[in-house]
């Protein structure tokens, strides 16, 4: 009666060891066939570093080479066709905003590129508990004797299981996408990339000569395209350093990447005050602040992918775990049923 116990035991130990095996096979498909990231990001990057070994060697670039900056993606369209069209007019040099710029690219094309490689593993884990239930399900329906009897009540529990392994899959896909972010959610996305470049955008129109106040009007203007939120704070008096719309943070929490994007306005407006009481330009503080939140910034998010193989452990026991062990004593009791009722 008991003789099925022996091969579902062996198949159970069979799975429980080949599950690493399976998930590095999965990270290694994933990783072979993962798109590349951001192939526009890659664009711009190539573009702005052919037009600087061209200035650098002392050659005039060509039109066609300007035509392939105002044609850049948007935010980086804008902000190099801006930033360095009022550094030309006023004959500054332009090879300074050119590094920053594609600094800038380059370390996005990073983040994406690092990001996505360590949430590979999440990623497998996903379809492993898509896929993991129905083989299970399979190969019991196979060595067990007497769940032929029971095909419907056994195909309603391996399709039950499946649902809690899809769910668990969604809940792992959401915690991976929201750690790639830093915990941001989705409506505050752009505002990270927004941030960055409109601080970008202020250095090359200070650089070009705009007055520093009326350079953070326009970069305030610029940042309401991606946050209208941020955007309000920095459009307020630059000897206002309060903003009642956004509520005050604990130090731990403004350690964090949403309170990082909001402190930054405060800086660039105590820079800009400085500035204006000192009368020197305020171009390097600017830019060393702007170097330490990028630091920051990808310092929060690194740590938030650290993390994520330990949140996905939470989908994995309330949904994978109860489907695999609910198929197993289902199995037991079913075979069991058949068995007293034989008797």
């Amino acid at each position: 009666m008991m003789a099925w116990l022996f091969p579902m035991a062996a198949w159970t130990a069979f799975f429980a060891l080949v599950y690493p095996s399976i998930q590095k096979s999965v990270r290694a498909v994933f990783l072979y066939f993962k798109p590349p990231v951001d192939p526009a990001l890659t664009g711009v990057i190539w573009t702005l570093q052919e037009l600087q070994e061209t200035l650098e060697s002392g050659v005039f670039p060509d039109e066609s080479l300007w035509e392939e900056i105002r044609a850049f993606p948007a935010p980086w369209g804008s902000l190099c066709r801006d930033g360095l069209q009022a550094l030309r007019s006023q004959g500054v040099s332009i090879l300074p905003c050119i590094r920053r710029i594609r600094a800038l690219a380059e370390s996005f094309r990073r983040l994406g590129r690092e990001t996505s490689s360590k949430a590979v593993p999440a990623f497998a884990q996903a379809w492993i508990c898509v896929l993991g239930v129905p083989v299970l399900g399979f190969g019991l329906f196979q060595i067990v004797e007497g769940l032929a009897a029971f095909l419907e009540v056994w195909v309603g529990i391996c399709a039950l299981g499946s649902g809690l392994g899809i769910g668990a899959a969604f809940w792992i896909h959401r915690i991976s996408d929201h750690a790639r972010w830093g915990g941001l959610e989705r409506p505050k996305r752009p505002g990270l990339l927004g941030v960055l470049v409109s601080g970008e955008r202020f250095c090359a129109k200070v650089r070009a000569g705009t007055p520093a106040d009326l350079a953070l009007s326009d970069a305030a203007d610029f940042l309401s395209g991606f946050d209208p939120d941020l955007a309000r704070a920095w459009k307020r008096s630059v000897w206002d350093l309060e903003n009642p719309d956004v509520p005050k943070r604990s130090p731990l929490i403004q350690r964090k990447l949403p309170g990082m994007l909001e402190n930054f306005g405060q800086v660039l407006k105590k820079a800009v005050q400085v500035s204006l009481m000192d009368g020197r330009p305020c171009l390097e503080r600017v830019e060393v602040a702007l170097d330490a939140l990028r630091s920051d910034l990808f310092s929060a998010i690194d740590a938030e992918v650290a993390r994520l193989p330990h949140r996905t452990l939470l989908p994995l026991f309330l949904g994978v775990a109860p489907a695999v062990l609910g198929l197993i004593f289902s199995a037991i009791a079913l075979t069991s049923w058949e068995a007293w009722s034989s008797i």
